[in-house]
């Protein structure tokens, strides 16, 4: 099992009490009959392959109740949800953990189970270190917004705040409406607010540049935002308008998957220490099945004599304090690693952050040399030179994977982009290298764009491979032009290369392709590939591309 979803918060409600009348709520909405939810005790759906579970503690030092869900889908996947309730101290506790078993490398699509919006949505004042949490946007006016800046600036803030700036073309409702689709998505997980547009005007001139959100884009702040420094802004993920416009929910995906990245769980909850321990003590069931079984053994041993009983305590005892040994042995172990992973994070991030501030270097490098050779090429080769298009070369490098594709549609009309040629691409953005690989698509699509620009003007060029290796715009260690022999041989692998073409290719719309470019060299099977096919010489006179996305949809062997 995989933890992919956890929330924990503090309400005013009593906490026990309130999560059971929720847990029953969403249990009743998922089929369960009437009745079948016990106060205590396992209820078993064996029709649906399901079971659920409600253990209770009631002591002097508080009151616990823990629901467990267990679904079993015909997909194959596994879904267990835990929610936690505790009030000790006065002070009551929610815990919501998911988790998830898949048999496959599709992607887990993470969003707030009915159960958390159903907590939240109550009348009580639920909060994470103060945080306010809903399932729903909190609307902005310009009078707030300086709360907002002041929250982003909080050192101590550890809740990720998403903030959707107004969109110029449709009514304010509209961006209410994506917002309150993400609050749902991230409920428990985030702090979700909508900009008007005099809010997002104030917000611009309270940030420095590089920090702010505007023009219909929504940004997703993490925590410890540094305003002092411009490379920190690319720490805190910016979605552009373009990439949510095609269904309200884009934007929930997207900022979910990246939350779920680089967010780190919050802690179980301190009154867990206390309480945790009541919560797991066995069912009356198990206690009275537990006892049956040492009274059978007792009594098959019942001949046994004193000396062999206290030798088969002396043993246990033995068990016992190796078993306390190796478990301190490897909480050690699981700290120390805990804090290399925390460590090699913030490395991997730091170079990430690095590598593209370069690559916005190179990008503001490249322009300038588009600038200059325009200038020069007017001023030596006369008026009848083609000056260099400003669409897409003049464009800047697109921020997310998502973002560069649907712009490539937008821009490159030399080359032919079906939307089915796009698989998976939310999968890929859930790494930290979104970003790099962004910018290598981008520029890998720019290549074909201008090879087919240049054949469609009758520039002398013998094909791709001769193109990149003349003008070095791609790596020609990225370039595969072929499949192996044998992978063609192999029907199953050979038909995960069948893509959509436009029927003037192929009568049937659909053909092999195998020319592909590398996004990243080597790696694993995340990493992204894309495939074309030149027709550049042919009917369309254009390059068709089939697929962009990872590498295991089109993988090179059955393994």
């Amino acid at each position: 099992m995989t933890l992919i979803f956890r929330a924990v918060w503090n309400d005013q409600r009593p906490a026990p009490a309130t999560l059971t009348a929720a847990f029953n709520e969403w249990c009743a909405s998922k089929g369960f009959p009437d009745g079948s939810i016990p106060r205590r005790g396992r209820f078993v759906d064996s029709a649906n392959h399901r079971w659920l579970e409600v253990r209770r503690a009631d002591a002097e030092i508080g009151e616990a109740v823990r629901c467990t869900l267990h679904e079993e889908l015909a997909d194959g996947r596994t879904w267990t949800t835990t929610s936690t309730a505790m009030s000790t101290d006065g002070r009551e506790t929610f815990w919501i953990d998911v988790e998830c078993e898949s048999p496959d490398q599709r992607p887990i699509e993470l969003a707030a189970p009915r159960l958390v919006r159903l907590l939240l949505d109550g009348t009580g004042d639920p909060r994470r270190e103060g945080a306010l949490l809903s399932s729903s946007a909190a609307v902005l006016g310009p009078n707030h917004v300086e709360t907002l800046v002041a929250q982003l600036r909080d050192p101590s803030r550890s809740v990720p705040i998403v903030v959707f700036s107004a969109d110029e073309r449709f009514p304010p409702a509209e961006t209410i409406k994506r917002a309150n689709a993400a609050a749902k998505t991230l409920a428990g997980l985030a702090q979700i607010y909508a900009l008007s547009p005099e809010a997002e005007k104030a917000m611009e001139r309270l940030v420095p540049q590089g920090f702010h959100v505007y023009g219909g884009a929504v940004r997703l702040y993490n925590s410890q935002v540094n305003f002092d420094d411009p490379a920190d802004a690319y720490r805190h993920r910016w979605i552009a308008r373009r990439v949510i416009d095609t269904h309200p929910r884009r934007a929930a995906s997207i900022l979910a998957r990246r939350i779920a990245q680089f967010d780190t769980h919050p802690p179980v909850p301190t009154a867990w220490d206390e309480l945790g321990g009541l919560l797991r003590r066995p069912s009356e069931e198990q206690i009275e099945e537990r006892k049956a079984s040492v009274s059978a053994r007792t009594s098959r041993n019942a001949g046994e004599d004193s000396e062999g009983l206290n030798r088969r305590i002396d043993e246990l005892m033995t068990l016992l304090a190796v078993a306390e040994l190796q478990l301190d042995e490897h909480s050690a172990r699981i700290r120390h690693l805990e804090s290399e992973l925390e460590t090699k994070m913030g490395d991997h991030i730091d170079d990430v952050v690095e590598l593209e501030l370069a690559r916005d270097e190179a990008d503001r490098l490249r322009s300038t040399l588009r600038a200059l050779w325009r200038g020069s090429a007017s001023i030596s080769l006369g008026p009848n030179t083609e000056s260099l298009p400003l669409d897409p070369e003049d464009l800047p490098t697109p921020l997310n994977i998502t973002e560069a594709v649907l712009l490539a549609q937008e821009s490159m009309s030399h080359l032919v982009i079906p939307n089915s040629a796009l698989q998976d691409l939310e999968n890929l953005e859930q790494t930290a290298k979104d970003r790099i690989w962004a910018a290598a698509i981008w520029q890998g699509l720019m290549t074909l764009n201008a090879y087919s620009r240049a054949k469609a003007n009758k520039e002398e060029t013998a094909g791709i491979y001769q193109w990149c290796d003349q003008t070095g715009d791609w790596s020609l260690a990225k370039l595969a032009m072929t499949e192996s022999e044998t992978l063609k041989k192999n029907r199953d692998l050979w038909n995960k290369r069948l893509f959509e073409v436009d029927p003037i290719v192929s009568p049937n719309g659909r053909i092999h392709m195998e020319s592909h470019l590398k996004i990243q060299a080597g790696g694993g099977l995340n990493i992204p590939r894309v495939y074309f096919l030149d027709e550049t010489d042919r009917a369309t006179g254009a390059v068709h591309i089939g697929f962009i996305g990872p590498h295991y949809l089109v993988p090179n062997s059955l393994k």
